[in-house]
């Protein structure tokens, strides 16, 4: 199938949303018993035809590295702050209006409702105990799953306590006071109005963050709300910086097409346009460098201090190693920024929607991929595949990371290691230290932290503590505030190697990965995956390790990252079809009779064929042939439909 324009995409996907909506509109004057089939079936086919426009459309993020901008970081700078203190402000918002809820329910529902949270807060307790205990377990045991009798003890207690979270709701439905009911009514219009507040103080016209900074932040609030965690647990975007937020659904002026960047006639976001020379092979790096401007703010009348349309541009030198896809259009722009060691890393990140063009499914050539891990010469094995046309294996391959990828990753969990070791010997000092001291003559912001700093985990409260220390003078303070200054000097140092080390060898792997997912796709177009968890597969013992290396391997296959592969492959492939991983690796590919694996469990035996077969290969001849049978059987749109429970725990 040919791939379509952009504009055509978009009025056909408005077109179906319309319709869509008239749907709905007209189904609002039935209840939901009462609905006509007929009714149901139209909507039903609307929002099908909806999710078929949307496959004809990809969006893709593109990470391009960047320095540090030039011109207005001053402004940058305040940004990143004010979308700290944004973030702060919305978090209190979020337990004041928790704590109101409660008090209005507290009130109107009377000891009753008291008596029912009581109990489920016993019930959280005890759960709160057993997990503690299956913590403790699997720390001692060095095993990711707890013991038979903690798992049989933990289920009964999840059960009354979702027993108790339904007599909580139930009662809440009995009260119908009118009381209740208005103070529930002010209480929500308080919200309204608490949170337009806080934006407009925040806001262009306030303040001055950007909309599009304030909206990602927000939304980040909004996204971990929805799963009522505690509030020291919301998602932090604060390094976020949003140039403009162009989704063409919602705000069609908001539209921003790549031609329209690249004029540099937009004052929301620029880029200089390269050559296509640039992007051929063989091309220097040096030759895809080139700048980006990004608006992050507006400029103040010096006379009214109102914000004016004068835009606040700074300057983003970066490197373009990718060609943007023609007949694009950018939904966002972000600036990101990350601590590194002693350092800043830029990165600009562009969120791009573009036709997808889709080839006609070509059963005839089917790729079966098994994912698996096993040491090798020269390095780790990831992947096995096997191309079948028709019925038979006509290629096949295996994708190997080499060792110098695996040992980079491997030392910089060493150096991890060292610098926890640094951080629990200097707590050991600190608190020995702490108890030769006279506590009278010790700051009362000193003593209550050094109270606590056997508790402390993150290196970052240490960094803290110096500025306490050298802000808070009193006896023998220098002797600790040269112990601790040594220990940052020395931890800075580490972290440098650590961090570096980690990304240039992650970096390296992935890029293996994506070679390999492009170099399968010119082979077929239809591509078989095992529609396994990979946190199961994690679990699962693999070939060639003994059960003393359990821990070595698992995190072996931590650096192997399967998921990262997986995702690769599916972007890549336009028809992925999972198939169930059930004997995929036991039965020989010729004559379908189980093998024989022995003590040896990387290669079977068939004794009909005589045959000697590795374990992966095996694997990925089956997935494959599953693959096709079930293509025969349900037709390519079914095969390759989603599961409903997706692994959600990617690798890395």
């Amino acid at each position: 199938m040919d791939s379509k324009k952009l504009s055509d995409i978009r009025k056909e996907q408005k077109a179906a949303e319309d319709i869509f909506n008239a749907l709905q509109k007209e189904a609002k004057k039935f209840s939901k018993k009462d609905l006509p089939e007929e009714l149901k079936n139209k909507i039903d086919e609307a929002k099908e035809q909806i999710d078929n426009i949307k496959k004809q459309l990809c969006s893709k993020a593109f990470v391009f590295g960047a320095l540090q901008p030039t011109g207005n970081i001053e402004a940058l700078n305040e940004q990143y702050y004010l979308g700290f203190l944004y973030k702060k402000e919305l978090l209190k918002f979020e337990v004041a209006q928790r704590q109101r809820y409660a008090e209005i329910e507290t009130k109107y529902g009377g000891e009753e409702l008291a008596k029912l949270r009581e109990s489920k807060k016993q019930i959280d307790e005890k759960i709160k105990e057993v997990k503690d205990r299956i913590a403790e377990y699997k720390k001692k045991h060095s095993s990711k799953t707890a013991s038979a009798e903690l798992r049989a003890e933990m289920k009964p207690l999840k059960k009354e306590r979702e027993e108790a979270s339904e007599k909580i709701s139930a009662f809440k439905k009995t009260i119908d006071s009118a009381a209740y009911k208005v103070a529930k009514s002010e209480h929500r219009q308080w919200i309204k109005e608490e949170y337009k507040r806080i934006r407009t103080e925040f806001g262009q016209s306030g303040k001055g963050l950007g909309w599009g900074t304030q909206a990602v932040i927000a939304e980040a609030v909004q996204d971990t709300r929805k799963g009522r965690k505690a509030p020291s647990t919301f998602v932090d975007r604060t390094r976020e910086v949003v140039a403009a937020q162009i989704q063409t659904d919602k705000v069609t002026r908001m539209s921003m097409t790549l031609d329209e960047a690249f004029s540099c006639t937009d004052n929301r976001f620029r880029i200089k346009r390269l050559p296509d020379s640039a992007f051929e092979k063989g091309a220097s790096r040096k030759s895809r460098h080139t700048v980006a401007q990004i608006k992050i703010g507006s400029q103040k009348n010096p006379k009214t201090g109102r914000r004016t349309h004068v835009p606040i541009m700074v300057e983003v030198p970066i490197c373009m190693h990718r060609k943007l896809p023609q007949d694009s259009m950018i939904k966002w722009v972000k600036l990101f920024r990350e601590k590194d060691a002693n350092k800043w890393m830029w990165r600009l990140s562009l969120s791009v929607e573009y036709p997808r063009p889709i080839e006609d499914a070509d059963i005839s050539s089917i790729l079966g991929v098994d994912l698996g891990w096993r040491q090798v010469e020269g390095g780790w094995r990831i992947a096995h595949w096997a191309l079948r046309k028709s019925d038979t294996i006509v290629e096949s391959g295996e994708l190997i990371v080499p060792d110098r990828i695996i040992n980079k990753l491997t030392h910089a969990d060493k150096v991890k290691s060292v610098i926890d070791e640094n951080r629990d010997n200097l707590k050991e000092w600190i608190s020995a230290w702490y108890k030769k001291q006279d506590k009278r003559k010790i700051p009362d912001i000193v003593r209550d932290e050094l109270k606590n700093v056997h508790t402390w985990l993150s290196h970052n409260k240490f960094i803290v503590f110096i500025r306490v220390v050298s802000g808070n003078a009193f006896p023998n303070s220098d002797q600790l505030l040269d112990v601790l200054v040594k220990w940052k000097h020395r931890y800075k140092h580490l972290l440098a190697i650590w961090k570096g080390d980690k990304r240039r060898a992650i970096s390296a792997r992935n890029t293996i990965y994506r070679q390999f997912a492009h170099m399968l796709r010119k082979k077929a177009n239809i591509l078989g995956l095992e529609g396994m968890s990979l946190v199961a597969f994690k679990e699962s013992p693999q070939p060639d390790s003994a059960k003393e290396e359990s821990k070595t391997a698992k995190r072996q296959l931590q650096y192997s990252a399967p998921g990262t592969l997986r995702k690769y492959l599916e972007e890549k492939f336009d028809y992925v079809v999972r198939v169930n991983p059930a004997d995929t690796s036991q039965l020989c590919p010729d004559c379908r009779d189980r093998l024989d694996y022995g003590d040896d469990r990387a290669f079977g035996y068939c004794k009909s064929c005589q045959k000697m077969w590795d374990r992966d290969l095996v694997g990925s001849s089956n997935i494959s042939l599953k693959a096709l049978e079930k293509i025969e059987s349900v037709g390519i749109v079914e095969a390759c439909k989603k599961p409903k429970k997706e692994d959600k725990k990617e690798s890395e």
